[in-house]
């Protein structure tokens, strides 16, 4: 199974996305705030990227393009907005409302793609390639 960090201030519902995903087998780490998610990305090996955007020292967009290529192989976004150009750099995204059952239903239909290979250039900008 895969350990996922789940990055959502409002800690009731990263407990709640937690019990959902943990009960189907996976290992869940909580992070309230980018500071604290890059922690455990530092420190862990994460298969999946589980981020809520606005956070209280930043969003979901500034720790992925400060982490570069340096990230987990599934990131997945949790909004309030439906912009999807504008995340392109995630795998998938959830508009909120969001259900605990639908969290749970990206992450085990996003861990069933193939793996993606990410090719970093020097100019920092990211490709992913089967």
């Amino acid at each position: 199974m895969a350990t996922i960090v789940v990055v959502e201030d409002v800690l009731d519902v990263a407990e709640l996305y937690k019990t959902c995903l943990s009960a189907i087998g996976h290992t869940v780490m909580i992070a309230t705030s980018i500071r604290c998610a890059e922690h455990l990305l530092d420190t862990h090996n994460v298969d999946v990227l589980l981020t809520d955007f606005s956070l209280p020292d930043g969003n979901a967009l500034s720790l992925m393009e400060k982490r570069g290529c340096d990230v987990p192989k599934i990131s997945i976004l949790i909004t309030g907005y439906c912009h999807k150009d504008k995340y392109k750099v995630f795998d998938a995204y959830l508009t909120k409302p969001v259900i605990h059952t639908d969290v749970c239903n990206i992450v085990e239909n996003q861990l069933r793609k193939p793996i993606r290979k990410s090719v970093c250039h020097n100019d920092g900008i990211k490709e992913c390639m089967v």
